[in-house]
């Protein structure tokens, strides 16, 4: 009889509020999660704050959301390393409009 495979998700913006806390949630939840943003630097220190809630099913991955090229880029590293992505957690950063 073969286990299920682990389900997947993806969350951009993973390395702040929001994103950081739904990465947390999900890996308490038993799930692999793929931190994705802009700042490298800035997901290793949120991967390493998630020690204590299943750092080793979590990875990291560059990727800006406006940037086609970076995206192509990113899907090709998660492809290789875990595969399929099951769940898809985007968080972005909201602007306020200027009144022209």
């Amino acid at each position: 009889m073969s286990t299920p495979r682990q389900r997947v998700a993806l969350v951009t913006g993973a390395n702040r509020g929001l994103g950081f806390e739904t990465v947390r949630q999900l890996l308490t939840k038993g799930h692999s999660v793929v931190l994705a943003g802009r700042d490298a630097a800035a997901l290793e220190r949120a991967h390493r704050q998630l020690a204590d809630y299943g750092q080793l099913r979590a990875i990291t991955v560059q990727m800006d959301v406006t940037r086609v090229e970076s995206i192509a880029a990113a899907q090709r590293t998660v492809t290789e390393q875990v595969g399929s992505v099951d769940i898809l957690s985007p968080n972005v950063q909201m602007r306020p409009v200027r009144n022209v």
